[in-house]
């Protein structure tokens, strides 16, 4: 202590006698009390320093003194010498903060003064510099009413030196350049204060408008018994305004708190309800602005009051957000909103979403048919088949016909040749052949069902077994506790009929589903006699044909490999001689499309007709689940992800995740379509410059160096042929970008 109190006297000791005199004392008790001092303080001041009344104060009278009347612990002289540290003064706003600075006595004048500052003032930074100075000269007009040593008297009154000057040194400034009758008068510069004020509010308002529209800062305050200003006030008044944020014009205990913590004050419980208690002069449990100001003053320590200088807006969640946070916000608020619209989107219009994209599933998986009817060459890999044109020897880099014949051809003779020599057929024809094989394999798998079924139905004790074992089931539900009610006729085939009801909802039942398939099978014909070319989507649209690419490419390869589990389940189940083994291997291949849940309920669909046949042994009831179980467990855990790994590249948890949500929205169909969908999802976020988009993608892909590698190693898309002699469309999957007739459009026409 003894160290830094000599530390800070030799500090103010300036000319290094090992005493202060008069000057020197001024300058001690002005950093002290951060003000200026007259005459008769500074007399009074001397009387008490200089004990030994020599005229100078020595280091020991000023130790006695500061020991006795100014010592408060390390923490003010520790403030004092970290300000004039070295003699360099700190640059606060509006403060010269030096001893020596201009201060008017005719407080009237120096009213009438700041008026001037905030005119001259531009920057609002409450300090004047010398080229805002010069301007407002320049722009007065007052060139020639200036003295020419302005700049030099600019230079005097700034006296801390840093080429600005604030509202007492530019009082000083005016009276040394004679301008006192610039200077407003009292009623104008209260005027100009006012709008000056105002117009400070305004801009405060639009840089924090949750803290300056709190209607404190509509009301007027008078605290004569105080001794604070209007600033001081308007202090008060963004404390007041950052702790009670709901604008009802007091604060409570919560409040209160926060304003406590604000100021750094740690209390108890007990003394904050004390402060809380004297605070709240009217005990109605609320502190208005007019108790607050008082109790603040009264119960704060100066030194927690002079905290209030860097309490910063944004405390109590009352800070200004950048530009960058708005504009944060407001995306995201539009992403969330616009993720809102699309699932309601999805619920309301399942109606119609539903069987478009049934279709577009259906198209997917019928394209290679149509494909292999319409356009040659015959695509196997990298192996072409059938392949009717070569390079023109003529014209280099062009295609022609390999048959003279086929390059003098037109029209129906064109069309003709192509039918009879290339077997490729018009659109039109390609697409009844396409819909004929597809119901022909339909109609086969039906009618080997319904003869499955038909030889069911027939066995009256197997059925008779099977109704008795529903009825155990029931019945033991309803034992355990589950209440469920069944009709009250005596067993399945002994009831006479139905009621009108059960009539209606059968009815509808099946209304409405061949309603739906009636209606995804008018999509997919018109989806595909749409299509003119091998893709289905515009091959200059990078971001379809990924798309196309990559479903097309899953629902192949899950079409085959669940065709070949329903076909190994059929033949097990078959040389089991378990009933329904056909159905029961269409409904693999159905639920092998939902992932991971739909192989775990096909295994376990023989369950009933198993039990129940007692014409089986038990290695066939035994081996009817272990069979097919081992084909799943095989195919969904060992072959997919060798077939499909690098291409789907997406992680478990999130197919998982889609399984559910698309089930939650689409029901049975949202499951089947759910990883498709997916992939679809991982597409479009990956070509959206957004970081949500690319957290998403982190969320989806398993590794992301595959999908870099296949972007950078992906082969151009072929284009489609367009017209050279008349011909229609049908060679559009020639190498590279060389462009031919089509030869059947003509033959369409």
């Amino acid at each position: 202590m003894s160290s830094a109190l000599e530390a800070a006297f030799k500090m103010v000791d300036e000319d290094g006698d090992g005493t202060l005199d008069r000057f020197e004392v001024k300058k001690l008790c002005s950093m002290v009390e951060g003000k200026q001092m007259s005459e008769k303080e500074l007399n009074e001041a001397m009387a008490a320093l200089d004990s030994d009344s020599s005229g100078k104060v020595s280091f020991e009278e000023f130790k006695q003194y500061w020991e006795e009347n100014i010592s408060t612990g390390g923490g003010l002289l520790a403030g004092i010498m970290e300000r004039y540290e070295a003699g360099s003064l700190k640059e606060v706003k509006g403060q010269a903060y030096h001893p020596d600075r201009y201060v008017d006595p005719d407080e009237e004048f120096r009213m009438c003064c700041f008026a001037l500052f905030s005119e001259i003032d531009r920057s609002k930074d409450l300090n004047i510099s010398l080229t805002e100075m010069d301007r407002w000269i320049s722009a007065r007009g007052l060139e020639s009413q200036v003295p020419s040593d302005w700049k030099a008297q600019f230079a005097q009154y700034d006296t801390n030196g840093n080429g600005t000057i604030d509202r007492d040194e530019c009082c000083g400034l005016i009276k040394a350049m004679n301008m006192e009758k610039l200077v407003p008068s009292k009623d104008e510069a209260q005027i100009i204060l006012i709008k000056e004020r105002e117009k400070r509010m305004r801009h405060m308002k639009n840089q924090n408008p949750r803290v300056y529209n709190h209607p404190v800062w509509n009301q007027e305050f008078s605290f004569p018994d105080l001794d604070i200003n209007v600033d001081e006030v308007d202090k008060f008044k963004e404390l007041f305004s950052m702790v009670e944020t709901e604008y009802c014009g007091y604060i409570g205990h919560r409040q209160f708190t926060d304003l406590l913590k604000l100021l750094a004050v740690d209390v108890s419980e007990e003394v904050l309800k004390k402060m809380f208690d004297e605070m709240d002069e009217n005990d109605d449990g609320e502190i208005t602005f007019d108790e607050f100001v008082p109790g603040i003053v009264h119960n704060i320590s100066k030194d927690q009051l002079d905290k209030l200088e860097h309490v910063q807006l944004g405390a109590c969640g009352t800070r200004r957000w950048s530009r960058g946070e708005v504009v944060w916000a407001a995306n995201t608020g539009l992403i969330i909103c616009s993720i809102g619209i699309f699932l309601f989107a999805l619920f309301y219009f399942d109606f119609m979403l539903i069987p478009l994209t049934s279709a577009y599933f259906f198209v997917f998986l019928f394209s290679p048919i149509m494909n292999t009817l319409m356009f040659r060459p015959l695509e196997c890999g990298s192996i072409s088949i059938c392949d009717p044109m070569e390079e023109d020897p003529d014209d280099p880099g062009e295609m022609r016909y390999k048959s003279e014949g086929r390059r003098e051809a037109e029209g129906a003779k064109a069309s003709c040749m192509d039918i009879f020599t290339l077997c490729i057929l018009p659109a039109g024809l390609a697409l009844l052949a396409t819909m004929f094989i597809v119901f022909t394999m339909f109609g086969i798998l039906g009618y080997l069902v319904y003869s499955e079924v038909t030889v069911l139905l027939a066995d009256e004790d197997f059925m008779a077994k099977l109704d008795a074992f529903v009825e155990d089931m029931y019945s033991s539900m309803n034992k355990s506790g589950m209440r469920v009610i069944r009709g009250t006729c005596d067993g399945r085939r002994s009831c006479s009929g139905s009621t009108v009801d059960e009539i209606n909802g059968t009815v509808s039942i099946f209304s409405n589903f061949f309603n739906q398939v009636a209606l995804i099978f008018l999509l997919t014909l018109y989806i595909m006699s749409e299509k003119t070319m091998p893709t289905l989507f515009n091959p200059d649209n990078k971001i379809m044909m990924e798309i196309e690419t990559q479903v097309m490419g899953y629902l192949s390869l899950k079409t085959a490999l669940s065709a070949m589990t329903g076909a190994v389940v059929s033949i097990i189940l078959l040389f089991l001689q378990v009933k329904l083994a056909v159905m029961f291997g269409l409904l693999s291949f159905v639920l092998n499309y939902i992932p991971n849940v739909g192989s775990m309920i096909a295994m376990f669909l023989p369950l009933p007709v198993v039990i129940v046949d007692d014409n089986l042994a038990q290695w066939q009831k035994i081996g009817a689940f272990v069979g097919p179980g081992a084909v799943q467990g095989y195919v969904g855990n060992a072959l997919e992800p060798i077939l499909f790994g690098k291409s789907l590249n997406m992680t478990p948890l999130s197919i998982l995740a889609a399984l559910v949500i698309w089930s939650a929205i689409w029901g049975l169909m949202g499951a089947i379509f759910s990883v498709p969908l997916l992939g679809v999802q991982k597409i479009l976020m990956s070509h959206t410059n957004h970081p949500m988009a690319k957290y998403v993608i982190m969320l989806i892909r398993e590794d992301a160096t595959i999908d870099e590698q296949a972007e950078a190693s992906a082969p151009a898309i072929k284009t489609p042929l367009s017209k050279k002699d008349g011909g229609g469309s049908g060679d559009d999957s020639l190498k590279g970008s060389d462009k031919v007739e089509n030869p059947m459009e003509d033959g369409d026409d």
